[in-house]
């Protein structure tokens, strides 16, 4: 259709004779005034070449001035700078704390890797952890004390594993705290590895999963350990019950 009508306005024609007004043939002349010899057919080349270039220098020009948007853009990073600094900062941390709970899983790959026994065969990470009754006597003797009436245990927890009872077979990296109500005085070295089994209360479990940090209230009733454990808030505060065990 467009090239219907293009073809009735005599496009098609191999030749064509053009009448310009006086205003369009003095614009043309002055295309060629400083060429004395040019004819009005030069002028009119000139000008379609003129036409061409400008196109051109349309279709590859630069957007529109960016300035405006430079500095807008400038102005919204000014205000919002802090802001900016501030969740970087808090993305650093989250990634530092994805570290360590990454490094702390390695850890105990190594930690619960399986003990030979004498005869060659490996135990398993339950059987080859102390029991907390047996580390406490320890704990007691090697700072040359009786067998304490209470005791408090740091501990986190590196493995768990539940029963079908409900019960919940635990592994701690233990420390101990105080005993008889007087401050302990840290041992050398790493924390300990001690085995608990702990039933926990309604809603408890979940304060009992891996690398969970948990404090140990133990009293000890006819050589029999009677054991309370809490668990600590991210501010280090002991929270209330979770679970209670026998050693």
């Amino acid at each position: 259709m467009a090239n219907d009508e293009r073809s009735g306005r005599g496009w098609d024609r191999g030749k064509m004779t053009l009448r310009l007004s006086s205003e369009r043939s003095a614009a043309l002349r002055e295309l060629v005034s400083d060429v004395p010899d040019a004819t009005p057919t030069d002028a009119i080349d000139i000008a379609i070449e003129l036409a061409k270039s400008a196109r051109r220098s349309e279709l590859s020009a630069a957007p529109a001035n960016q300035e405006p948007l430079a500095a807008g853009l400038a102005e919204f990073f000014g205000a919002h700078f802090d802001d900016m600094a501030s969740a970087l900062a808090d993305l650093r941390q989250e990634v530092a704390e994805l570290r360590a709970i990454l490094t702390a899983g390695q850890e105990q790959e190594d930690e619960l890797s399986a003990t030979p026994t004498d005869e060659g065969a490996p135990l398993s990470p339950f059987e080859a952890a102390a029991s907390l009754a047996t580390w406490l006597a320890a704990e007691a003797a090697s700072r040359g004390l009786p067998m304490p009436d209470s005791a408090v245990i740091r501990a986190r927890v590196i493995a768990t594993k539940q029963s079908d009872s409900g019960a919940i077979a635990l592994i701690l990296a233990a420390e101990l705290v105080a005993v008889d109500k007087s401050k302990a005085e840290p041992s050398a070295g790493q924390a300990s590895r001690v085995a608990l089994s702990a039933t926990p209360i309604a809603g408890g479990t979940s304060a009992l999963e891996f690398e969970s940090r948990v404090c140990l209230w133990c009293q000890n009733t006819d050589g029999q350990w009677d054991i309370k454990i809490h668990p600590f808030d991210r501010d280090g505060k002991v929270g209330g019950l979770i679970a209670t065990a026998r050693a």
